[in-house]
Order: structure tokens, then sequence, then C-alpha cells
């Protein structure tokens, strides 16, 4: 890791991570239906990459120093991740950085990882399922209990 937070081996975003995409997409957000699929091209390149939101703001706004609000990473502390019997991983939102941080946030979004690879992000109205982290979720039968 370099002194200003980035690392030189992380993979370059995708041909189809825009400037423009980042700018649409850059920003967390609330679904506005239970739920609303949020798949875009900058949230899927994140959850593969583990970029952190000030990495991916640098490299498409390396002369924007100032952070006005948190970007959307899927670089996270207190997120669940369960495995289903059917090769897919279910991880639940959790927050990224402390909240000194201009990127701090705590996320209500939730990422289903596909055994093919494939990605389905979802996103909540916040008054159905308030921003979580450090939150357990245990596999019940069909139903992935959270609790916290």
């Amino acid at each position: 890791m370099s002194d200003d937070g980035l690392d030189a081996k992380l993979d370059e975003p995708d041909p189809s991570v825009t400037a423009e995409v980042f700018r649409e997409w850059r920003s967390p957000r609330f679904g506005r239906s239970n739920p609303e699929r949020l798949n875009n091209p900058l949230w899927e390149w994140l959850v593969r990459s583990g970029w952190s939101a000030y990495a991916v703001r640098h490299h498409f706004e390396p002369a924007n120093t100032t952070c006005v609000d948190p970007g959307w990473t899927f670089a996270r502390f207190g997120q669940s991740s369960t495995s289903l019997g059917d090769g897919r991983t279910v991880m639940i939102a959790g927050e990224h950085e402390d909240s000194y941080d201009s990127d701090f946030h705590i996320y209500n979004d939730v990422v289903v990882r596909r055994a093919d690879g494939g990605l389905d992000i979802y996103g909540y109205p916040k008054e159905l399922f308030p921003p979580t982290d450090f939150h357990s979720a245990t596999l019940v039968g069909r139903r992935n209990v959270m609790i916290g």
C-alpha cells in the first residue's frame, strides 16, 4: 500500500466503468422498493476489485481532493456473509471507515454472489431495512435471519 492509500497492484476498472458511469453511481443510495435491483458497472467492479471509495474517486477525479459526500465501496467492516447450499453467497450491509472519515457510510444493501460469479445488488428503503453493521446473519431453513 502506498502512502496515498492506493495499492498499485489493484486491477484497473473494467472498460464499462467510465467517468460518466462513475459520476452517476459514485454515491450510496437507498432502494425505492423492497428490494430494488441496483446493479451497475461501477458497483459490480467495486465488489470484485475491493477498491476503497478514496481510491476510485482519486482514479476518476485525481484533482478532487475534497470529499463532499461518501462514495460507494465494498471495502467494508461489519458485513455479514452467508453461504447458501446452491453456491450463492449473501453479503449484507456493513460500514466503510470510521465516522471521522469523509467516506464513512453504513450501508443497507445486499449483494448476492452467484455460483457462476455473477452479482445481484439490492437496495432497500431505509424505513424497511435501516443501515446496519456488525450484525449476525444465520441461515435457518430457507431464511437468512439477521440479529443486530
